[in-house]
């Protein structure tokens, strides 16, 4: 679970030691040191009882499920995941945050809503089946910043990717993480290209349990010319 610590109650030579050692911890390691950082006007008790009021939501069966809000790979989609009045909810006296997203970039999102403190988060049946993909979404990404990195992935661009992915299960029941990846970049870097017969065949195999969809597009090229880049690419798709 999070450790809560009130920057401001540190006294200088505090503060830049700890700076110090998150530094040296981001050179290492490819999780922050800083989880997440907030802005608030209220004192730190009455922060962390709300917070840790916000981890655990109700699932639509009713159970009690813990929200990781606290772990930056799955803030970075709440973000786009909920409305503002949601956002509200979850962060109560949190006026900001600032977090770190998978190109190592720093972000930051602030509260516009008047959140009701009374009221607890809750999530529909569709953003609970968001969050069961947010691990392969995470890992989907993390294939699209190897094989395109000079696409830019915003808020936008998310969304679109976790679609694809629901499509992939969904729709062509694929049941193995990788064929639902390379189906997620294929149609988010080539759109349209699902139509064309040579992938409406590839899919038809897969889903027939012939051949995975990997297997199957072993030798289709989708976005570059590159006999290089080709064979990272269906090395990411493996791996």
């Amino acid at each position: 679970m999070p450790l809560l610590l009130p920057l401001a109650k540190l006294d200088e030579s505090r503060r830049v030691a700890l700076l110090i050692r998150a530094d040296a911890w981001d050179r290492l390691h490819d999780a922050p040191f800083f989880s997440l950082l907030l802005k608030s006007t209220a004192n730190a008790k009455r922060v962390a009882t709300h917070l840790a009021g916000q981890s655990l939501v109700t699932a639509t069966d009713g159970t009690p499920t813990l929200l990781r809000w606290y772990d930056p790979r799955v803030f970075r989609h709440l973000c786009w995941l909920l409305s503002e009045t949601q956002v509200g909810r979850l962060s109560g006296p949190v006026s900001e945050w600032t977090w770190r997203d998978g190109a190592a970039q720093w972000r930051s999102h602030a509260i516009h809503d008047e959140p009701d403190a009374l009221t607890r988060l809750n999530l529909t049946a569709e953003q609970w089946s968001v969050i069961g993909r947010l691990g392969v979404l995470n890992r989907t990404i993390v294939q699209l910043h190897r094989n395109a990195p000079e696409v830019a992935l915003d808020d936008d661009a998310l969304k679109r990717i976790d679609a694809h992915l629901q499509q992939a299960y969904d729709i062509h029941a694929m049941t193995d993480e990788a064929d639902a990846r390379l189906f997620a970049e294929q149609a988010f870097r080539c759109p349209g290209i699902h139509d064309r017969t040579q992938l409406v065949q590839r899919l038809a195999r897969a889903r027939s349990g012939e051949i995975s969809y990997v297997g199957a597009c072993a030798d289709i090229d989708i976005g570059s010319t590159s006999p290089t880049e080709r064979n990272l690419q269906r090395k990411d798709a493996v791996t």
